[in-house]
């Protein structure tokens, strides 16, 4: 992780005192556009660049109490309190909003492997990608030996289930079941599939 830092200081929102601004290498680039706040005592890619580059790193959350220290007028509260009263007093005084963002992360939809739960979707020739029927829900893995699910998709880029369209294609009595599976996250997500 590199830094440089820039020749200017930024305002903090609510203690006013300067900050400085350096331009970095290792924020997460789908983490948005614009200006990020380190807090170097509870992250610690933070800290790390902090103490690179001899920056302080205050705690400002008690870790016992989980309330927050060396913070002025809001010590004491909890996070969840000094959160609603910041976001009240920025919204109050004109220098922020509370705002919801939303982001679409890849959650490793597709895998080519065997495990995981089968993705319920048909490739039709005459209808493209469709749902699995509900009648035919739900979806299962047919039987395989350790053998041929050891191997993720090969030179030919085919997953175990695709070596095995004929079987897959018998047990759902369905065109062309999709071959890749969902992640494990989906599954403890309990979204319903």
């Amino acid at each position: 992780m590199e830094g440089y830092r820039l020749p200017l200081h930024a305002t903090h929102p609510i203690t006013h005192s300067p900050l400085n601004v350096f331009v970095s290498n290792y924020v997460l680039a789908d983490y948005g556009a614009g200006a990020v706040m380190g807090v170097p005592a509870h992250n610690k890619l933070d800290g790390a660049f902090a103490s690179k580059y001899g920056l302080s790193s205050p705690c400002v959350i008690d870790p016992q109490t989980q309330c927050l220290t060396l913070s002025g007028r809001y010590n004491g509260m909890t996070i969840e309190e000094a959160v609603t009263t910041i976001l009240k007093e920025a919204s109050n005084e004109g220098w922020g909003q509370a705002v919801t963002r939303y982001r679409l992360r890849d959650w490793l939809v597709s895998r080519q492997r065997y495990w995981g739960a089968p993705v319920p979707a048909i490739h039709c020739p005459h209808c493209g990608v469709v749902p699995v029927p509900y009648e035919d829900l739900p979806v299962r893995l047919p039987p395989m030996t350790a053998k041929e699910t050891n191997k993720m998709a090969g030179d030919d880029a085919v997953s175990p289930l695709g070596r095995k369209l004929d079987l897959w294609r018998m047990i759902l009595r369905l065109y062309n079941m999709e071959t890749d599976c969902l992640s494990s996250l989906w599954s403890s997500c309990r979204t319903g599939l």
